[in-house]
C-alpha cells in the first residue's frame, strides 16, 4: 500500500508542472502562486470538513506554527517561485530533472539535525546527481540553446529551487514524526500560511502596477488558466502533499524518497509527449542520472 501511495504522489507531482505551464501563459508568477494557494486551501479545507473538522483547529504549541511558516517560506514561496521562473526559462523537462536534487539537500540536513546516517548510497547518489547536472547543462548547438529563453539563469533557478525544497522537507518530517502533529492538520495550516504569504506578495506595491489593476488582471485570466492553476495547487500540494506527509509519518524515509523521486522523469516524459519538448540523448542520460542519484540518496 505504501508503494502505491508513493507512486501516486509522484504522478501528482509530475502532472503539476504541465498544469502550471498552461496557467502561466496568462498569469504572472505572483498570480500563479496566489491562485494555486487558493486551490491548495480549498482541497485541504473540503477534505477536513468531510472527514475530521476538529483537525482544522491547531491544538499544538503555537511555536510549532513557526516551523510551518518556515517550511512554507522555504518550499512554497522561495522554492516554488524560482521553479516557476525556471519552467519559463528552460521548460518542464529540464527544470523537473534539475530540481530533483532536493533529496540530496534533505538528506544532508537530516543527517545533522535529525541524526540520520550518512551512507555509501548517499555518497554514490551525490556523484550521480552531479554528473547528471553536468550533462543536463550541455545545450549542444547555439540554435538548440536559443529555443529556451535563458538557459543559464533557468538552470540556476531550478538548482536553487531544489535546494529550498530540500531544506523544507526535514521540517515537515520533524513536525509529523517528532512533534506528532497530524498530517492533515499540517497540510491545512501549510495551505493557510501559503495563502497569506502568496496573497501578501501579490498585493505588495510594485512600481507601475497599481493595486486596482492587479485585481482587474485576475479577471483577464481565461477559465482554462484558472482551472489549471487551481488544479495544480489542489493536486500537487493538497492531494499529493497530504499523501506524502502521511507516508513520511509511518514509513522510513529510505523507502519514501526513492519511490517519490521518479516524478522528475515522469514530468520529462509528460512534457515530451504532451508539450512537444525535446531533449538530446546526452540530456536524457543526465535526467536518468539525477533521478537515480536522488533515489540512491534515500536508501
Amino acid at each position: 500500500m505504501i508503494i502505491v501511495l508513493c507512486l501516486l504522489t509522484a504522478v501528482c507531482w509530475a502532472a503539476s508542472p504541465l498544469l502550471l505551464m498552461v496557467g502561466m501563459r496568462s498569469a504572472n508568477l505572483y498570480e500563479v502562486n496566489f491562485i494555486r494557494a487558493l486551490g491548495f486551501t480549498g482541497v485541504c479545507g473540503a477534505w477536513l470538513l468531510a472527514t475530521d473538522p476538529s483537525a482544522m483547529i491547531w491544538h499544538h504549541p503555537l511555536s510549532l506554527l513557526g516551523a510551518v511558516g518556515a517550511n512554507v517560506m522555504l518550499g512554497n514561496i522561495l522554492g516554488d517561485l524560482l521553479y516557476f521562473q525556471s519552467l519559463s526559462d528552460i521548460g518542464v523537462s529540464r527544470a523537473a530533472a534539475i530540481t530533483s536534487t532536493y533529496p540530496l539537500v534533505a538528506a544532508g540536513i537530516s543527517a545533522f539535525w535529525l541524526k540520520e546516517p550518512l551512507t555509501m548510497p548517499l555518497i554514490l547518489g551525490t556523484a550521480s546527481i552531479v554528473g547528471g547536472l553536468i550533462l543536463l547543462r550541455l545545450e549542444g548547438t547555439s540554435a538548440d540553446a536559443q529555443v529556451r529563453a535563458h538557459p543559464v539563469r533557468g538552470f540556476l533557478w531550478a538548482l536553487m529551487a531544489g535546494i529550498f525544497w530540500g531544506m523544507g522537507i526535514p521540517i515537515t518530517k520533524w513536525l509529523v514524526a517528532s512533534q506528532q502533529v497530524p498530517p492533515s492538520t499540517v497540510n491545512l495550516w501549510r495551505s493557510l500560511v501559503l495563502l497569506l504569504f502568496s496573497g501578501a506578495l501579490w498585493l505588495w506595491p510594485r512600481r507601475g502596477t497599481p493595486l486596482g489593476s492587479r485585481f482587474r488582471r485576475l479577471g483577464t485570466i481565461p477559465p482554462a488558466g484558472w482551472v489549471t492553476i487551481l488544479a495544480s495547487g489542489g493536486v500537487s500540494l493538497g492531494v499529493a502533499g497530504f499523501i506524502f506527509i502521511s507516508v513520511l509519518r509511518f514509513a522510513p524515509a529510505s523507502m519514501v524518497t526513492p519511490l517519490t523521486s521518479v516524478n522528475p522523469l515522469l514530468s520529462t516524459l509528460f512534457a515530451v509527449c504532451f508539450m512537444g519538448e525535446r531533449l538530446r540523448r546526452i540530456q536524457w542520460i543526465g535526467s536518468v542520472l539525477v533521478v537515480v542519484g536522488s533515489a540512491a540518496v534515500g536508501m
